[in-house]
Order: structure tokens, then C-alpha cells, then sequence
């Protein structure tokens, strides 16, 4: 959720999406897991989110797959 929450709620002017997705990445990294996730699958994901094409709840299940 953290990264869909970065992302939808604009808390910078710019950079969001980035913020987003790093800042949840580092957070499964600290939790020792793994993001297994490619640069243009990020931005693919990070667009969908922004789009509205892609709800908190299908990202976390993305997630809980991704990093197994």
C-alpha cells in the first residue's frame, strides 16, 4: 500500500511514482524479501497505478507474489 499510496496521493510535486516504488522496495529489502521486479515492469506498474488501471488491493497481491 505504500507504494500505491505514494503514487495516488501526489505528496511531491514531482517524482511520486519514483518515490513510490523505491520507497517500497526498500522496505521489503529491509523485511528480507526480495522485489524481483524489472525496471520496465516497475514503470509499467507505477503508470497503471497513477491511471487508476490498478486498485491498492491487486498491487499488494502483486506484491506478496513478487517477493516470494
Amino acid at each position: 500500500m505504500l507504494w500505491y499510496f505514494l503514487t495516488k496521493n501526489h505528496c511531491f510535486v514531482d517524482g511520486n511514482k519514483r518515490v513510490g516504488f523505491y520507497a517500497a522496495s526498500i522496505l521489503l529489502k529491509i523485511n528480507g524479501h526480495s522485489d524481483n521486479i524489472d525496471d520496465d515492469e516497475a514503470y509499467d506498474k507505477a503508470i497503471q497505478i497513477s491511471c487508476s488501471q490498478l486498485t491498492g488491493k491487486a498491487l499488494d497481491t502483486y506484491i506478496l507474489e513478487l517477493s516470494h
